[in-house]
């Protein structure tokens, strides 16, 4: 019989279906899941009810207050950790409970309860930045066209990170076995955040699609994929896949769009993901008149169709804090890649060798390096041919399920035996 663990996501892991926190955690799921342990994930929603998936199951708890991102972890905590300690109180022990972020207080108050009982626990946290971190990048990233109410929302919301979610998320990785990250980018902020007590593990880690691909099912060596075809044998066709958030530096990339334009670079761009800022960004692109050659279609499902319809792919952020899994997807596909030295992407890519890298926040560079890419097809399917090699290297699905249930394993070994869990 699998061993179980308990996963405490907050949101439920099928509220954003590309990308982001819930992707985060789908991967860890499927990751624990090959590694031998049965997946169950809590969060809240509307209403109660068990969903049997294809990563795990999905208790979701009743609450009339819907969880915005980790913003109301101070609200549910309570409820999602009497539920976690209900489920696992009657079965086989130890028990395991993976957090992810600021939800990790409720993982703490899980493990609290389940010890009460005498019962062995191990949690373990997750995490790929700081709240109050991520919010202060968002907010240092404003410009003025995304106008005054925007910038008073989201410096409301980091001082509500500040004030009311700092001190639980504060708890959490300090009272948490382990921490994972991915980034030594995301080392670096919880060092400075929370201090070196923290228990941090780096884990390798990919994206959700690599569990899904052909080279996961048994494929050692995988086909290098060939530059596909564009609008016409001079004719870039680009694609960003961003939520629209200010430190994603959309508004950036818009403005170097506007200059590849006047430098007579034949492109056309799709600018995939939602978020507050769409209908901003909408309008920042008709007020540059780059309405016939960029296309904003919001939120998709499946990434994968404008992957393939592309032969660039630009990551303009401004900030990360730790990497970007629409970067590990674009290399997957073996795109060429124009993307910014911020944060965990210099982890994962490399100027020159299968990636062109540029500074934040200059839509003069990215104008630059896209142009390169649009004169020199050869350039194209090089760096193309060396993010698909990059990625098979470094990103394996197979390699990074093997660390999870290592370390899951290793706790578990620990804890059992009464000694504290190693460094």
């Amino acid at each position: 019989m699998a061993k179980i663990i308990a996963f405490i996501a907050g949101r439920d892991p099928l509220s954003e279906l590309s990308g982001g926190h819930s992707s985060y955690v789908r991967a860890h799921a499927r990751a624990a899941a090959y590694a031998g342990y049965a997946p169950h994930i809590f969060c809240v929603a509307p209403h109660s009810e068990v969903t049997e998936t294809g990563f795990g199951v999905i208790h979701r708890i009743a609450s009339t207050v819907r969880p915005f991102r980790q913003l109301t972890v101070m609200r549910h905590a309570r409820s999602i950790a009497a539920e976690v300690e209900r489920f696992l109180r009657d079965r086989p022990r130890p028990d395991l409970i993976h957090s992810f972020g600021a939800w990790g207080y409720a993982g703490i108050l899980a493990a609290n309860r389940l010890r009460l009982q005498g019962r062995c626990c191990v949690t373990v946290l997750g995490s790929y930045t700081t709240y109050t971190d991520e919010f202060r990048s968002k907010v240092d990233s404003l410009s003025s066209s995304h106008g005054l109410l925007t910038g008073l929302r989201y410096n409301s919301e980091l001082l509500w990170a500040r004030l009311l979610v700092e001190g639980f998320e504060k708890q959490a990785y300090l009272k948490s076995d382990v921490v994972t990250v991915n980034y030594e980018s995301v080392t670096r902020l919880i060092r400075a955040r929370y201090g070196q007590s923290v228990n941090i593990v780096k884990l390798p880690y990919t994206s959700e699609s690599a569990f899904l691909a052909e080279i996961f099912a048994g494929q050692s060596s995988p086909p290098i994929p060939q530059e596909p075809p564009s609008g016409g044998d001079d004719t870039l066709s680009i694609v960003t896949i961003a939520r629209q958030e200010p430190n994603k530096g959309i508004h950036i990339l818009l403005a170097a769009f506007e200059e590849l334009r006047r430098a007579g670079i034949k492109f056309s761009a799709c600018i995939i993901g939602g978020g507050p800022l769409l209908a901003s960004h909408r309008r920042l692109a008709r007020r540059l008149r780059l309405n016939d050659v960029v296309t904003m279609v919001g939120a998709v499902p499946d990434v994968s169709p404008y992957l393939q319809r592309a032969n660039v792919y630009v990551l303009p952020s401004l900030g990360e804090g730790s990497g970007s899994l629409a970067l590990i997807e674009a290399i997957q596909s073996g795109l060429a890649v124009v993307a910014t030295g911020v944060d965990g992407i210099v982890e994962d890519v490399t100027d020159g060798e299968n990636a062109l890298l540029v500074n934040p926040g200059s839509p003069q560079e990215l104008c630059v390096a896209i142009s390169k890419l649009g004169m020199d097809p050869s350039l194209r399917l090089r760096l193309g041919t060396a993010a698909r090699q990059r990625f098979v290297d470094k990103f394996s699905a197979e390699a990074f399920s093997k660390s999870l249930g290592k370390l899951y394993s290793s706790l578990s070994q620990e804890r059992a035996a009464g000694r504290p869990p190693l460094p």
